[in-house]
């Protein structure tokens, strides 16, 4: 594991401001913490080349694309099946997030279908590599949380 990084105040601060508003431009995140845009753009590149900026994403409405379902599935599947399902999680545009967890379930995802059928059709690949429980999203009152950097 990877050891944690100390930010300092402003770096901390872009990190919040890059999570809320990942399209502000060096000016503007250059008059949140007091220094020039060239100055912002060498400190955001540095968060990127220190991983913890990942990348910059668009949020997006999966509902206005046509998937109105979205749900949790939990998978139970033995030890050697692992590499198959995680291939399988890459190759499947439904599955939107894919987690190797510890306890009874080996794997949960986050999948998302156009209709009842469709997520049927998506459970029933899934259930080919062990027995799935799954539980249909009906909102998500906390998606998205913009998370603070720890001072420690």
């Amino acid at each position: 594991m990877d050891a944690k990084l100390r930010l300092d105040a402003i770096g901390r601060t872009l990190v919040l401001a890059l999570q809320e508003n990942a399209r502000a431009s060096y000016a503007e995140l250059g008059r949140l913490v007091g220094l020039s845009p060239p100055a912002v753009a060498e400190r955001v590149k540095r968060l990127e080349d220190q991983g913890i900026v990942k990348g910059f994403r668009a949020e997006i409405d999966r509902g206005r694309l046509g998937y109105s379902l979205s749900a949790f599935v939990r998978l139970r599947c033995r030890a050697d099946r692992f590499p198959a399902v995680e291939e399988f999680a890459r190759s499947v545009p439904e599955v939107v997030e894919c987690h190797e967890v510890a306890g009874e379930d080996a794997y949960v995802f986050k999948v998302v279908a156009r209709s009842i059928q469709h997520l049927d059709e998506t459970l029933l690949r899934l259930a080919a590599f062990g027995a799935t429980t799954s539980s249909m999203i009906l909102s998500s009152p906390v998606a998205n949380r913009v998370l603070a950097p720890t001072g420690d």
